[in-house]
């Protein structure tokens, strides 16, 4: 049997995940800052496949 190079997410990495998104939502419309956001975007990004990397 191969194991698989990407597993499942878990579903308590959601929870952080949407905090950042949350946080990069805020970012980009209060605060007007694209690099911020786009930064918490690309680590929430990294969280779930660093997770699902894991879970193989």
């Amino acid at each position: 049997m191969e194991k698989r190079a990407i597993g499942r997410p878990d579903m308590f990495v959601w929870i952080p995940v949407i905090a950042l998104l949350e946080a990069a939502g805020v970012c980009l419309v209060i605060l007007q800052s694209t690099a911020v956001a786009l930064v918490l975007i690309v680590v929430a990004v990294l969280l779930v496949g660093l997770d699902a990397w894991i879970n193989r």
